[in-house]
């Protein structure tokens, strides 16, 4: 018996077949665009590497103490797909008190 062909190196590299990103940016004192449009977005992480509170903004420019909160030291935020099957496929924005390093990880 033949075994089927297997296409995990292939899914891996093509991005038209899905993927992973995996990534960082600075949020820093002025609204940072921080991740761009993907139309085929499936989920979307966010941790806070840094030692400051930073805030998160779909598509609009951030603003502080405003949006989607990011604790300091490892606060996170997933979005994936709601239960009616819709996924914010936007660009997201960033801003923070001091300059902080976010880290992301986008499937799509």
């Amino acid at each position: 018996m033949e075994r089927p062909k297997d296409l995990h190196k292939r899914f891996d590299r093509d991005p038209s077949q899905g993927g992973t990103i995996n990534g960082a940016f600075s949020a820093g004192v002025a609204s940072t665009d921080a991740i761009r449009t993907r139309i085929n977005r499936k989920r979307i992480t966010f941790i806070n590497d840094g030692a400051t509170v930073v805030y998160l903004a779909k598509g609009s420019p951030a603003i502080l103490n405003s949006g989607l909160r990011l604790n300091a030291n490892g606060g996170s935020l997933i979005d994936e797909v709601d239960a009616m099957g819709y996924m914010y496929v936007g660009p997201w924005t960033a801003i923070s008190t001091v300059a902080c390093n976010v880290c992301f990880v986008e499937e799509f």
